[in-house]
């Protein structure tokens, strides 16, 4: 689909109030709405000049997936078919091919197990399987807004500095699988997840040191 300005500011503000819709009163893990969070990584896109039906798709794609990765921001009225199936077809038919394709290409995320050791060689593989741009566009401004996110509210505890130390060395793999995609990007996101482990890294110190001298 070829966008003149209008049709693009038209089928963005669409896809954007689905997202809203779909994800009422519904947030991610790191503590913001998940309308919200899907509008900032499309915002992303085009800060950094991603494929306008990138910047689309990110807003809709977890609204689809019948993934247990995504169940907790996925509203079960927006299943109709169970599968997802009729909200892809909706998807399809009001946005275009394109959309649509990215939106599936980021629904192809394996459902993995966090507790084996390559579980994130299987994620980086899934990186790598969309290989067409506009899909690892949407990845990448997702991981950085991710570590933008996390980095926010500072370190409440020992358990989250250890789950943010964890989550960077993963995400740092995938950025770097698919950092050619926008180098730019790839540079500033990563420069935000070394400030987040730098700070995690410092506040397990902190509470060692803290503890040492109550000793």
């Amino acid at each position: 689909m070829q966008y003149t300005d209008t049709l693009f500011k038209q089928q963005l503000d669409l896809a954007r109030a689905y997202a809203a819709q779909w994800h009422a009163g519904m947030s991610v893990p790191i503590g913001v709405s998940a309308a919200t969070y899907l509008t900032n990584i499309s915002d992303t896109i085009l800060e950094y000049g991603g494929d306008r039906d990138a910047a689309i798709a990110a807003c809709l794609y977890k609204g689809v997936v019948p993934s247990a990765s995504y169940a907790c921001l996925i509203n079960q009225q927006t299943q109709d078919a169970g599968d997802g199936s009729n909200t892809m077809d909706s998807i399809r038919y009001l946005f275009g091919n394109p959309v649509a394709g990215i939106v599936a290409d980021l629904n192809q995320r394996p459902l993995v197990d966090p507790s084996q050791p390559d579980v994130w060689k299987q994620i980086g593989e899934w990186a790598n399987y969309c290989l067409g741009r506009p899909a690892q566009f949407v990845l990448l401004a997702e991981k950085f807004r991710n570590f933008q996110n996390r980095l926010r509210p500072g370190i409440p505890s020992i358990r989250r500095a250890k789950g943010h130390i964890c989550y960077c060395t993963s995400r740092f793999k995938v950025i770097d699988a698919i950092a050619y995609v926008c180098p730019r990007l790839a540079k500033e996101g990563k420069n935000v997840g070394y400030r987040l482990l730098d700070e995690s890294n410092a506040y397990l110190r902190a509470k060692v040191i803290g503890q040492r001298g109550r000793e």
